[in-house]
């Protein structure tokens, strides 16, 4: 096929298979241009494949995607388009991925598309028909409306900080992409470094048409020699994360006990009270002889069972109530930003003091 025959094949193609509006059921709606004649189209062959070749892969994908719109199947007729933009960047091809992934629901993929839309050149006087956006006022509209429902992220790079991946929700996007869409909620963002160790994970709660600037400052220096070495040098392992929630739980399973332990040993303090005083009424007078009264042996071994029972459980209560106050230490203050400076020691020291011990931080 000559040069000349294939840019009309694709006049032609343009002209008779054009998108379907935003919201119209049938792809075979109202032609959006004039079809162009072939004196007005700039040769758009890639100089490394030929017209023709290039022409088919065109007339193929736009097609396709024709037939799967018709289908309602507008997630593949979107790919098939942008099969089709990338064999020939003719607008109508960009504008039929716009209404496609506008009926099938992804707002996001929308956007974009739009947005690589309105970038084109307007139709005027000098513009390529083929290559121009002949309905920039209807997708500006579409445009709007779904930038109201999702999120924008930019992306800011301090001087001097060289960024090795960005993640965003574990899918890895160059910085060039930026600025980019995806839905509201809770967004995951990872930046790594260029060195081991450089890593930053943010999880912004993020409301519909907002837009939010993920900021890359330096990272903080690490330390040779610290931790396990890698392949690539040292690697410092990332801090562990307290785990609030099982603290909290180990702490009021810990007053329980204690209370438990309190309840009890109060029972036992009580029984070797009883018992004594029960040893001290029936005991012989020391003016009387022995054979006339009987010695309360029974009362005096319970009494000094109870007493050794409740010595033990004092130490008991003791040592689950002091676990207990670590544990709720650790649970309910905050942690401190290891980057500011503490003059105060975070380590849990236990002293005698005395009869006893004193816990200090």
């Amino acid at each position: 096929m000559s040069r000349a025959t294939g840019l009309c094949a694709l006049a032609c193609a343009v002209a008779l298979g054009l998108p379907a509006r935003v919201g119209a059921a049938p792809v075979e709606g109202e032609p959006v241009s004039d079809a162009p004649t072939a004196a007005d189209v700039t040769p758009i062959a890639d100089g490394t494949r030929p017209d023709d070749k290039v022409f088919e892969q065109f007339d193929q994908h736009w097609n396709e995607g024709r037939r799967l719109f018709g289908r309602k199947e507008f997630g593949r007729a979107a790919v098939e388009f942008e099969r089709a933009y990338s064999a020939v960047p003719a607008a109508d091809a960009l504008y039929n991925v716009v209404v496609s992934y506008a009926e099938d629901g992804d707002e996001v993929a929308a956007a974009g598309a739009a947005q690589r839309y309105l970038a084109l050149d307007p139709c005027n006087d000098d513009a390529d028909p083929i290559r121009c956006a002949s309905r920039r006022d209807e997708v500006g509209a579409t445009f709007t409306d779904l930038r109201g429902r999702i999120v924008e992220l930019g992306l800011d790079v301090s001087a001097g900080v060289t960024l090795r991946e960005i993640r965003i929700n574990g899918r890895i996007v160059a910085a060039k992409s930026f600025p980019i869409f995806v839905e509201p909620g809770t967004v995951e963002i990872e930046l790594v470094g260029s060195e081991p160790g450089q890593r930053v994970v943010r999880e912004p709660k993020l409301r519909p048409g907002e837009q939010y600037i993920v900021r890359a400052t330096p990272f903080r220096a690490v330390v040779e020699g610290a931790g396990p070495r890698g392949p690539n040098g040292p690697v410092v392992p990332l801090p562990r994360e307290r785990n609030v929630k099982a603290l909290k739980a180990t702490f009021y399973a810990g007053v329980g006990l204690t209370a438990a332990s309190a309840a009890v040993m109060g029972t036992f303090i009580g029984l070797t009270l009883r018992e004594g005083n029960l040893y001290d009424d029936n005991r012989c007078p020391e003016m009387v002889e022995p054979d006339t009264c009987f010695y309360p042996h029974s009362h005096e071994d319970k009494a000094k069972r109870y007493q050794i029972a409740t010595n033990v459980l004092i130490g008991v209560t003791a040592g689950v109530a002091m676990i207990t106050a670590i544990v709720g230490v650790f649970a309910f203050s905050k942690r401190r930003d290891r980057s500011a400076n503490q003059r105060a020691s975070t380590r849990v020291r236990l002293r005698p003091a005395g009869a006893g011990l004193t816990l200090s931080f």
